[in-house]
């Protein structure tokens, strides 16, 4: 028998499903620029289909996990304060 194997990354056609049109666009322009899915879809549920603020949810999301402070921790913070870097 087949059997699926369970994947951190369901394959897109099945996120965008749910998606509205102007919301798979925001989703496709960001993964276009190297994001994930995933980080994208997270980053849209937080701030919402404008494309810059998404990218700049993701921008700094990604420059401090890159400094060492944990993907989750930053997650909450980033709610907690409006996106606020400095904070």
């Amino acid at each position: 028998p087949n059997t699926i194997t369970a994947t951190n990354h369901p394959p897109p056609a099945m996120i965008l499903h749910g998606l509205s049109p102007s919301e798979r666009q925001c989703v496709e322009t960001i993964v276009g620029m190297g994001y994930s899915y995933e980080g994208v879809l997270k980053a849209m549920q937080r701030q919402g289909q404008n494309v810059e603020q998404v990218l700049e949810y993701l921008f700094t999301h990604t420059r401090l996990c890159d400094r060492g402070f944990d993907a989750t921790a930053v997650e909450e913070c980033l709610e907690m304060y409006q996106g606020s870097e400095e904070k």
